[in-house]
């Protein structure tokens, strides 16, 4: 692997590491202490603890108005950009994640509440959406800059007939700004004509609800994950056992799957990992499930049993035996 010598004489220089890393966090420092960014953080809380964000005049004119995004934005770049020229190898210490295509930065975070610039670049292989994901989360958005195309989603399960999503072809560009509802509204951009560079706040609730995700061909729920983080851990924890086939804990995901005091969507996992270690034990959980009293699985445990004997003849025979 090369190194360039640049960053091999950091590595060996910790003073000057010191130095860079002080350099940036004063960089921050002045930006933070601005008389409008102060107001915008502030806000920032007030919305946080459930206040509507037209309540809120600065944090409000932010996500709306495109002037406003634009000049806010400029001053955090050109504080940064400033202290970047003096610093090449320098980071700005805020919290950021990329993927393919995409890079986020959080700006600002108050309890479940964050302020975060996202960029979307052109890719080479351009997927379709074959699913939507719904999170129990409010999200406001203004394009900064930029145009794309993609896909708006809107999740409709009020009439007691399984979930129902209505997709819209929608174009971004410069000065657009909407709003995602909370477990209701998605959206993914799909193709990047010019660089997208969007402004985001998002909130989550203190107790977050759990997250879908849907195919869009047929609207079959596909994934349902709690937003309790340690029910999400113990899904994390099945899989695994699931994914190293590990057949002397099945007893333990039986029982597992039965109490109800556990997470609903746990369960659910638990019985996967059943159906896909041992078909027979599965469908003998399965029923059990669904025949249960005041039991929140079921209805799903009924439904995948029917799936069953209409789309899997071969464990037919074993859905008799135990139904």
């Amino acid at each position: 692997m090369h190194v360039h010598r640049a960053i091999a004489a950091l590595r060996s220089d910790q003073a000057a590491q010191r130095r860079m890393q002080s350099a940036m966090e004063l960089a921050m420092a002045q930006w933070r202490e601005l008389e409008k960014t102060a107001a915008i953080a502030d806000e920032l809380s007030q919305f946080d603890l459930g206040r509507p964000l037209t309540h809120l005049p600065n944090l409000h004119a932010l996500m709306i108005d495109h002037a406003v995004a634009q000049r806010e934005t400029a001053r955090f770049f050109d504080i940064v950009m400033s202290a970047l020229a003096q610093n090449p190898l320098g980071e700005t210490p805020l919290r950021h994640s990329s993927s393919e295509g995409f890079a986020r930065m959080q700006l600002m975070q108050s309890g479940g509440t964050t302020l975060s610039l996202c960029t979307y670049e052109p890719v080479e292989h351009v997927k379709e959406p074959i699913v939507a994901n719904f999170v129990d989360c409010d999200v406001f958005e203004i394009v900064l800059a930029g145009t794309a195309d993609g896909q708006f989603h809107t999740l409709d399960d009020r009439h007691g007939i399984g979930p129902r999503v209505k997709s819209d072809r929608t174009h971004w560009r410069a000065s657009d700004c909407f709003r995602l509802r909370a477990s209701v509204n998605s959206r993914d951009i799909v193709i990047v004509a010019q660089t997208l560079l969007v402004l985001q706040l998002s909130r989550s609730p203190k107790v977050r609800g759990p997250s879908r995700e849907i195919q869009l061909n047929n609207n079959t729920l596909i994934r349902s994950v709690s937003g309790d983080k340690s029910a999400s851990e113990k899904v994390m924890a099945l899989a695994v056992l699931g994914a190293l086939d590990h057949r002397e804990g099945i007893g333990a995901m039986e029982a597992f799957a039965k109490n109800a005091t556990e997470d609903r969507d746990a369960r659910w996992e638990a019985v996967r990992q059943v159906l896909a270690m041992d078909s027979r034990r599965g469908v003998e959980l399965l029923s059990e499930l669904a025949t249960g009293y005041e039991n929140s699985l079921s209805e799903p445990a009924s439904t995948l049993i029917q799936h069953l004997r209409n789309g899997q003849p071969h464990l037919f025979s074993l859905i008799e035996s135990v139904a």
